[in-house]
C-alpha cells in the first residue's frame, strides 16, 4: 500500500483497531496530544526535545464544520470536493477531506471515521480522507 501522505498517517493493526488508519501525532509530558506531528515545541507549554513522543490517534471524531471547495489550483482532489474541521475523540482539531455523496446529509457532531481512499494517480496512492461512521457510537 503506497501512502499518499506517510509522514502524517499509518495503518496499524494493534493499536488502529483492525488495520484501521491511524494518524501520526505527538504527546507532550505535560499531556497535550497535537497533530500534526512537528518537533518545534508543545503549542501549549513550549517543551521540546525529549518532552515530545510519537503517538499514534484513533481516526475517530465529530465534525464541527465543512465546506465545498469549487476551485481547485491542483490536479488532486479533484473539485468538487468537501474539507471539514474534525474534532478527534483524542482531542485534536484538524482539518481534513471528507467522503460523502451530498453535504446536506452532514450536521455538526456527525460522528466520523478515517478511511483510505485511492488517489487514482500513476503511483496507486491511498490517502487519508474522513466519512460518516457506519458503526453507531463511534
Amino acid at each position: 500500500m503506497n501512502l499518499y501522505k506517510p509522514s502524517l498517517y499509518t495503518v496499524d493493526d494493534a493499536n488502529a483497531g483492525g488495520g484501521r488508519p491511524a494518524l501520526k501525532g505527538r504527546s507532550c509530558r505535560c499531556g497535550h496530544l497535537f497533530f500534526p506531528p512537528q518537533d518545534f515545541g508543545c503549542e501549549k507549554c513550549g517543551a521540546t526535545g525529549t518532552a515530545l513522543s510519537p503517538v499514534l490517534l484513533s481516526g475517530q471524531g465529530t465534525i464541527l464544520s465543512w465546506a465545498t471547495v469549487h476551485m481547485h489550483a491542483k490536479p488532486y482532489p479533484r473539485p468538487p470536493f468537501v474539507v471539514g474541521k474534525i474534532a478527534l475523540q483524542d482531542g485534536p482539531v484538524l482539518r481534513a477531506l471528507l467522503q460523502v455523496d451530498d453535504e446536506s446529509s452532514l450536521v455538526v457532531g456527525t460522528p466520523v471515521e478515517a478511511v483510505l481512499v485511492p488517489v487514482n494517480d500513476e503511483k496507486q496512492h491511498v490517502d487519508l480522507w474522513f466519512r460518516p461512521s457506519t458503526v453507531q457510537g463511534e
